[in-house]
This record gives C-alpha cells, structure tokens and sequence, in this order.
C-alpha cells in the first residue's frame, strides 16, 4: 500500500503538478528560415495534451525524435536539428541550415542546390536569399529532367561557377549577372553574361584563372574601353585560342602565343615605366 501511495505520489509530481512543465522553448542556429514559423512547429509539439490528460509540454513526454524528423520534413532547409531537454522546465533546439549554392533551372522547374551540388529544395521565393537575388541561377537546356534529391552538379563544377563571379570582377573589374546558361551540364559548356551586356563562354575543363588572363588580354589589346560596349561575346572555350565578336562584326582570334607574348611586352614595358619613373 506505502509503495502504491508513493508510486502515485511520483507519478502525480512529474506528471500534474507542473513541475517539469515546460516554460521556455529556445531555438537557435537559424539564418535564412522564419524564426516565427519554426517556433510554431515547435510549439505544435509541445501543446495539448496526449489521451486527452496528459500536458505535452510536460518534459518526460517529449518525443525528440519525433519533433526533429517533424522539422526537417516541414523545412528543407534544415540540415539537421538537435534538440535537449535542461531540466527541469526548458527545451532547446538547434538548427544546422543547409548551405544554398545556386538555382539549377531545368525548363520551367528550378531548384535549390546545396554545397554538395545536390537539388534539395523547389525555388521558394519566400526565403530572403532568393528574394533578394543572393544566388547565382544556372539554366540547363538540355533535355535530361531532375527532381528533387538527385546530385545535380559535382563539387568541382559547382566551385567553378561559383568563383566566375568574385574572379572576373577582382582581376578585371568587370560585373557578371547572375543568370548563366549551358547547353547540357555534362557539357562543361558555361556561358555568363556581364552586366555591360556582352557575354562569355566558359569551359570548366580549362584553368579558371587562365581563361581570365586570356580575357585580359582581349580586353586591353584587342578591344579597349571605348569599342567594349560592341562586343557580342568572348569565347573563352578553347585551350590554345580566344574568340570573340563584336555586334557589327565577324568572330575573330586570338592564340595562346599571341597573348603570352603581349602579357611579355606589357611586363616588359611596366619595367620601363617604373626604371624612368625612378
């Protein structure tokens, strides 16, 4: 009978008497997502009661598991979720978002792509990122269809894409938009338009550092300031030789030997320069 009385003693103090009820829910490591809209997938976990009387927000009867899956299936963006009890009253939850590398368009379906090249999520214009234009897009106009899960891009790939940006406009100040286009990604077939409006083709099988010093070149001694505005494109594809056209014009070339020769005699007379000067 005493342990009877005492059983139910325990079972009255850590189930009714609110002791281990919880009164504070913190949620951290959130970045891109609505704080208010995870706290309510939360707060669902943690309010009413189970079998019509017992309180959810009671600590013991907190499923973890069962809220992080819960979170993770409501917002994708969620690479994982911890979440602790702290006795006696408090739960925390801690977030880990995933990294959103670029939008990967196939025809008329775009998709979210993480660090890992892989589509996790359909566009969502609702997340700042995307609202506010953060991410570079990448439009495929090949005919294989994607969905959702599949590795879209390899790392070396997506890391290619990504540096075009920051490399052209620290090496030669020009401004790339953020919409690229490739015939097919198994292509290596990149094509970015700048904000001038003339466009560039990329080969992500050749030196990313090298196809800017050939553009270099192009820019400084066979087009200048002045006639960059007519440009139509430049090719920058092949290994051995640059191509590029202006809007009223034919396509015209330019070879590795030519450009090494020039970026000789620039040094050269950069030294010059610099010995008069002194």
């Amino acid at each position: 009978m005493a342990l009877l009385s005492f059983l139910g003693v325990m079972a009255y103090a850590l189930f009714f008497a609110g002791f281990l009820s919880i009164n504070q829910a913190d949620i951290s490591g959130l970045k891109e997502l609505d704080r208010e809209a995870v706290a309510e997938v939360v707060n669902s976990h943690i309010s009413g009661k189970y079998l019509g009387f017992l309180d959810k927000n009671n600590l013991l009867l907190v499923r973890s598991g069962f809220l992080k899956k819960d979170l993770k299936n409501r917002f994708k963006k969620i690479e994982s979720a911890d979440v602790r009890k702290k006795f006696p009253n408090a739960l925390s939850v801690s977030i880990k978002e995933k990294e959103s590398a670029l939008i990967f368009c196939d025809g008329d379906n775009c998709f979210v792509i993480d660090k890992n090249g892989t589509a996790y999520s359909e566009k969502d214009y609702s997340w700042p990122e995307i609202r506010e234009n953060r991410l570079i897009t990448l439009r495929d106009f090949g005919e294989k269809s994607i969905k959702l899960g599949d590795e879209i891009l390899s790392p070396g790939y997506l890391n290619y894409i990504l540096n075009i940006e920051n490399k052209i406009r620290d090496n030669l100040n020009v401004e790339m938009a953020k919409e690229y286009e490739t015939p097919s990604r198994v292509s290596d077939d990149i094509r970015g338009i700048t904000a001038e409006g003339w466009k560039i083709f990329f080969n992500q099988n050749v030196d990313l550092q090298k196809e800017i010093n050939m553009l270099r070149i192009v820019l400084d001694e066979k087009v200048g300031n002045e006639k960059r505005k007519d440009l139509e494109y430049v090719d920058l594809r092949s290994d051995n030789k640059v191509y590029y056209k202006f809007k009223e014009g034919t396509e015209e070339e330019v070879n590795k030997d030519e450009s090494s020769q020039s970026a000789e005699e620039k040094k050269v007379e950069d030294k010059k320069g610099k010995k008069k000067k002194n």
